[in-house]
C-alpha cells in the first residue's frame, strides 16, 4: 500500500472526527465522549503526519545515496 496515500487518508479521517467532536462539543454536549474523541483524532493526525514525515525523510537519504 502507497504510505504517503495511507497518511493523507489517515489526516483527512483525523480531521474530519475532529470536527465531529468540535461541532458536538459547541452543541453543549460537555460529556466525555466527544472530548475523547477529540484526543483521538489529534493522535491520529500526528502519527500521520509523522509518518509523512518518515516517508519524505527517506526518500531524500534515497535519492542521496543515488546521486
Amino acid at each position: 500500500m502507497d504510505a504517503i496515500g495511507s497518511a493523507m487518508t489517515g489526516l483527512q479521517r483525523a480531521t474530519q472526527q475532529l470536527n465531529s467532536s468540535a461541532q458536538r462539543i459547541s452543541q453543549g454536549e460537555i460529556e466525555a465522549e466527544p472530548i475523547v474523541e477529540s484526543k483521538v483524532a489529534e493522535t491520529a493526525f500526528k502519527a500521520n503526519l509523522t509518518t509523512l514525515e518518515t516517508v519524505f525523510e527517506t526518500q531524500e537519504a534515497a535519492l542521496d545515496i543515488l546521486a
